[in-house]
């Protein structure tokens, strides 16, 4: 195996990396933007109380699945009360 890259491998990576570079940059671009427009968003706040929730996974929960609060609670479950089929 060749210890150095060739001059056209070494330019193919130059290129890659600058690809990256980019592409995080955007990203990141995107993620403040997500956060920006739901910082105010109720149901939102509430999923990033819970420990490990950042922002783009409340926003994508949110988005996704809609408001936690009008999710059954546990304590009115069928489950809850012993009644499910096992």
């Amino acid at each position: 195996m060749e210890a150095f890259a060739s001059r056209g491998e070494r330019v193919w990576l130059a290129v890659a990396l600058e690809q990256l570079r980019s592409t995080t940059e955007h990203l990141r671009a995107v993620e403040r933007d997500i956060a920006q427009r739901v910082r105010h968003c109720r149901p939102v706040r509430q999923l990033l109380s819970i420990v490990g929730f950042h922002i783009v996974a409340a926003a994508t929960y949110y988005a996704y699945v809609g408001d936690p609060g009008a999710l059954p609670r546990a304590s009115t479950s069928s489950a809850a009360r012993g009644s499910h089929r096992g």
